[in-house]
């Protein structure tokens, strides 16, 4: 097990409110990816009709990477023009 090394010290609370904030602020920066446009977007059952699959082989092709995808907050969506690349690279490989 790794030992950690820690330094106890007190800090007026406003001042650790301030901490952690400047904290959280710099990580979200750091993951903030550029979403593309809503009208491009379509929800999973889209996604499931436009391939002709149900949505557990495309929650395993999400994991296999076969199909790219957008987290927004909880909810996944999907580019059309990717699916459809997506359906072509996939009907490509089945012959």
């Amino acid at each position: 097990m790794e030992k950690s090394n820690f330094i106890l010290t007190s800090v007026p609370i406003d001042e650790l409110r301030t901490i952690i904030q400047e904290c959280v602020k710099s990580e979200l920066q750091n993951f903030k990816q550029e979403i593309p446009p809503n009208d491009d977007l379509i929800t999973s059952k889209q996604a499931c009709k436009i391939l002709g699959i149900s949505l557990v082989t495309l929650h395993f092709w999400r994991i296999d990477g076969k199909v790219k995808f957008y987290r927004i907050g909880t909810r996944i969506r999907f580019k059309k023009n990717e699916l459809l690349e997506a359906l072509q690279t996939t009907k490509k490989y089945e012959r």
